[in-house]
């Protein structure tokens, strides 16, 4: 994703749009949840799961509570997880690490 012109949104990159409905996408320190709230918001067949640090997670789930409807509330799911730790989530469709791979290099 980041190989490329930064300003490139992720659903330019990957077909969103096949992937049927009930698809599930777990974006794995996903912060504010920036990358999913687009994502489903403009794919409704989607359903996300943001994985985070817990002071990460309480704060996003909260503002985005706060600021978008049940629709796209409805279809987030928020979960405390250590990325270092085994992925407690089997199965999902798509496991986004877009910025666990930037902010962590081979060392």
């Amino acid at each position: 994703h980041y190989d490329g012109p930064l300003d490139m949104p992720i659903e330019l990159i990957y077909p969103f749009d096949d992937l049927p409905d009930g698809s599930t996408i777990i974006d794995i320190g996903g912060g504010n949840g920036q990358n999913v709230i687009r994502l489903v918001k403009s794919h409704p067949q989607l359903v996300a799961i943001v994985q985070d640090h817990v002071s990460v997670i309480s704060n996003a789930e909260n503002m985005v509570k706060e600021s978008y409807g049940e629709e796209i509330v409805g279809r987030i799911t928020w979960e405390a997880h250590d990325y270092y730790a085994q992925q407690p989530r089997k199965g999902a469709d798509i496991y986004l690490l877009s910025h666990v791979l930037m902010d962590n290099n081979d060392e």
